[in-house]
């Protein structure tokens, strides 16, 4: 299995790197823009170098002992100020997980602990010889068994724990549950002069959270900004990273643990733009997140923002030229229909009259059926139903006995006999007192 497929596999989508890519890619790390909001690919001229076309031709990078000060034109004639700062490990922790990650880039817990300005996590990697590690691995078992079984053991009483973890390291490595793995993290920072104190200490407060304690690489700026491009590692810089005592040596199995993964869920169809809990761009519409049920339900206190989320999804399936009908119990969405150029509806001059319509029910000349095709008289089913109106109007909490519901359909019967579909409530009235009296 091939690295390609084994990604693949794993869900990452690959795209092979073509020097417009790498152009590209050169130039938002080396003329960064913070109002730029997505790439900009730039063109490729095949005869001419790459490094004369990656770059604006006024570039200028200025090293300072804790940051790299740059300066160029963007493509609008604008000239951009930026900072670059580079932060890396102070020493690997005791005990990492993968899903520790994300929470130092942006904490679900606590919202405050989060990198306030644009940034980049740059993990360069590689597997070392095996049986070199194991040969080195072994020496070390001698040696620590001499010193345990020894009187040295007085003067290193953590020999005895290190012996332990030689062998269990031993026997991963003869079993290939694992192998011997160096990398270097970087944790590169795009701030500007006014915000690089606050940006940096938040940056460093947000991964010391998470079990990462970085520092900024004093005097070692241009160091770690050439080993965040493109095949730079591979050129040379390792060895030069390993003198700065940059390169840290784990397991593979922690190794994958330090992947720069934000596990967020991409929903990229269009919608609402909602913002994950990490602060990735997502977009949510419940008509094309894939579901077979558009249904959703909405809860939150009061003044929670739930009558603004669903105004954004009534705005957004609108642009999208559909059609958009909305109960509205609070008035909450009066000013969005009228915006919009709807219609909004109100029970102020609405009167409705349950007689209205009787009359040309009971002209029909069709015959009315129910659901199982039996013969039904419509006046008797009309009744019954404005029978139960009534009884909801007469006592909206307690419901009518027996007796008085029957009261009240005959009340109904009368009112209808003497005025047709031109009865009113007061005719309703008026035929209870009399049957009262």
């Amino acid at each position: 299995m091939t690295l390609e497929t084994g990604l693949a596999q794993l869900g990452f989508d690959l795209l092979p790197v073509t020097p417009e890519g790498l152009l590209t890619s050169v130039g938002d790390i080396l003329n960064f823009d913070k109002r730029q909001d997505r790439p900009n690919e730039k063109s490729y001229n095949p005869l001419e170098p790459l490094n004369l076309q990656a770059l604006s031709p006024d570039t200028e990078a200025l090293t300072h002992r804790g940051h790299i000060a740059t300066r160029h034109t963007n493509d609008q004639g604008e000239e951009v100020r930026t900072r670059l700062v580079h932060l890396g490990l102070s020493r690997l922790p005791g005990d990492y997980r993968l899903y520790a990650l994300p929470e130092a880039f942006s904490s679900i817990r606590n919202v405050s602990r989060n990198i306030t300005c644009p940034h980049r996590v740059t993990l360069s990697f590689r597997n070392e010889p095996t049986g070199k590690q194991n040969a080195d691995n072994d020496n070390k078992i001698k040696d620590l068994t001499k010193t345990v079984n020894s009187q040295m053991a007085i003067l290193a009483p953590m020999a005895e724990d290190e012996l332990k973890e030689r062998k269990a390291l031993q026997k991963g490595l003869l079993s290939k549950e694992f192998t011997i793995a160096s990398m270097v993290l970087t944790v590169s920072l795009m701030t500007d002069k006014t915000h690089q104190k606050k940006d940096t200490q938040a940056a460093k407060e947000s991964f010391s959270h998470a079990g990462l304690d970085i520092i900024p690489l004093k005097m070692n700026q241009p160091q770690a900004l050439l080993s965040t491009l493109p095949f730079m590692m591979s050129e040379g810089l390792w060895s030069d990273c390993k003198k700065a005592g940059r390169v840290r040596t784990l397991k593979s199995s922690n190794l994958v643990n330090f992947f720069p993964l934000i596990m967020d869920f991409s929903q990229l169809k269009g919608g609402v733009l909602l913002p994950t809990m990490r602060q990735q761009i997502s977009f949510f519409n419940p008509f094309t997140c894939g579901s077979d049920n558009q249904n959703i339900a909405l809860t939150g206190g009061s003044g929670a923002g739930k009558s603004f989320l669903v105004q954004e999804i009534a705005e957004t399936v609108y642009a999208m030229g559909g059609k958009v009908w909305i109960l509205d119990k609070g008035a909450s969405y009066k000013k969005l229909t009228l915006s919009l150029g709807g219609t909004y509806m109100t029970h102020a001059n609405i009167f409705l009259n349950p007689f209205t319509h009787l009359g040309a029910m009971q002209s029909a000349e069709f015959e009315f059926v129910d659901d199982d095709g039996r013969p039904v008289d419509p006046m008797m089913e009309a009744l019954d139903n404005i029978t139960a109106l009534f009884a909801t109007i007469a006592s909206p909490y307690v419901p009518l006995t027996a007796f008085q519901q029957s009261v009240l359909g005959d009340a109904i019967v009368t009112a209808w006999e003497r005025k047709g579909h031109q009865v009113l409530v007061d005719d309703v009235r008026d035929a209870l007192i009399e049957i009262a009296g």
